[in-house]
């Protein structure tokens, strides 16, 4: 750990050693400029017809949302296998992870516990984030259990239909000689070239984030506590991540699950644990946030409270705003939880759909076609 973590600082510094403001911080983390993404505003096109088999929902330039799988319960998680090109999807409220073979979701892990999140409305909940180590090994961040129960565990990728045994399986217990709670509820997952980072729930004045680091046999060492991520920002609960196009850790707080607009996005060296910038983004509770191919970032905001505010947006640079970002509506969505761009430049989105008084909800996974340029 102690030599990847001196790589990492290496590389930052080499990174960083040109940079003389926070505004050109700002364009290498954020990665689009306020001119630019305002040309590419003026692109948006008419309205067009819904075809056959598709839902309601279009993009703001009019393009079609296409369903692709329905009758999925709190869908959490997508993702895309490396190489091959196939979606997983985390059916969280359901209890297993499905992946999608011919426009059908097929069941591969079916052994999660399931419980309620205490939220309003409760939801059902098993397991919740989703990442390939490898092509061979799919990571799975568990919830719904008691914290230091909840794990993250791999599964080896194989051709069978079902494969429910883990090969590994690590937990954040509780540290009793610094009063640290166990952690559980983990609800982001970011593959490093040798790290994975993963949001949790568990001590609520903390916020961690936590890393595991990549063993040489292509498995995971033990999972320890890393970033306090709500001492560095003072807004409560982690929850989407990522690694940037330049290595830096995306982390996503998403304040209350109110009406306010809270959330905020958090860059962290991993390293030194520093937070390079902070940057408050009006946006209601960050789901999901992801660079596309083009480098360009975009958060996911559920609107837990208010659905009709949901959708996916583009971050962009703005040195013109207070916050030095704005935001631009892509496509209006309801309780949107995840996303995963594909080869073709399209993106995958998970939506929880409306939760009934059993917790269950009838969610969908979509797709927004490459056209849309993201």
């Amino acid at each position: 750990m102690k030599t990847y973590f001196s790589n990492l600082r290496r590389n930052f510094q080499a990174s960083f050693c040109s940079l003389t403001s926070v505004a050109s911080i700002a364009v290498i983390l954020i990665g689009a400029s306020s001119s630019s993404a305002r040309q590419e505003e003026k692109k948006a096109e008419p309205a067009k017809t819904p075809a056959e088999g598709t839902t309601e929902y279009k993009t703001e330039a009019g393009r079609i949302v296409t369903t692709v799988v329905e009758g999925l319960n709190n869908p959490s998680s997508v993702v895309m296998q490396p190489e091959t090109g196939v979606v997983f999807v985390a059916d969280s409220g359901n209890g297993q992870v499905v992946r999608i073979v011919n426009g059908k979701a097929e069941p591969i892990v079916t052994d999660f516990p399931k419980e309620s999140l205490a939220t309003t409305p409760s939801v059902n909940i098993g397991p919740l984030s989703l990442a390939f180590l490898n092509r061979e090994n799919l990571i799975v961040g568990c919830g719904g259990q008691p914290a230091g129960v909840d794990a993250v565990k791999v599964y080896t990728i194989t051709a069978a239909t079902k494969f429910d045994a883990p090969k590994l399986s690590i937990n954040l217990v509780a540290d009793e000689p610094q009063s640290q709670p166990a952690e559980g509820n983990f609800f982001g997952l970011a593959v490093a070239p040798n790290a994975v980072f993963t949001t949790s729930q568990g001590d609520a004045a903390k916020g961690w984030i936590s890393v595991t680091m990549k063993t040489a046999g292509e498995s995971l060492s033990g999972l320890v506590r890393h970033i306090a991520s709500t001492e560095a920002t003072g807004v409560a609960t982690p929850s989407a991540i990522t690694i940037t196009p330049h290595g830096y850790l995306l982390v996503a707080n998403v304040g209350s699950l109110g009406a306010e607009k809270d959330s905020v996005l958090a860059f962290y060296e991993p390293a030194s644990k520093k937070m390079l910038m902070k940057l408050d983004t009006g946006l209601m509770d960050i789901s999901a946030i992801a660079y596309s191919p083009r480098r360009q970032m975009y958060a996911l905001d559920m609107a837990w409270s208010q659905p009709e505010m949901g959708g996916l947006y583009r971050i962009v640079e703005d040195k013109t705003a207070a916050s030095g970002l704005r935001t631009k509506l892509i496509c209006k969505l309801p309780h949107p939880t995840s996303m995963s761009f594909d080869g073709d430049g399209g993106v995958y989105v998970t939506l929880r759909g409306e939760v009934d008084d059993k917790g269950n909800s009838k969610g969908l996974l979509v797709r927004i076609p490459s056209e849309e340029n993201l």
